[in-house]
């Protein structure tokens, strides 16, 4: 992934999730993340006219809750 906005869609092959149950979806950001600081805070999701929703473990000012560490060997 480039660039700072997202957005992920389902493909048909998606078969919904359960209420209450963690997601994990792996992002891998290339070429334009140099420092920790440059991930954006406060994630949120929706779909359709939903309301949108906060995604709880990027409200934080602490990265670390949701962003691996940087290191010298992923350049």
């Amino acid at each position: 992934m480039t660039g700072e906005l997202y957005k992920l869609e389902p493909t048909n092959k998606f078969s919904g999730c359960q209420a209450g149950n963690p997601v994990e979806i792996q992002i891998i950001a290339e070429y334009w993340k140099l420092f920790k600081t440059y991930f954006v805070r406060r994630w949120y999701a929706t779909s359709g006219d939903a309301k949108r929703k906060i995604l709880l473990n990027t409200y934080t000012e602490d990265l670390s809750q949701f962003v691996m560490p940087l290191t010298g060997d992923q350049w």
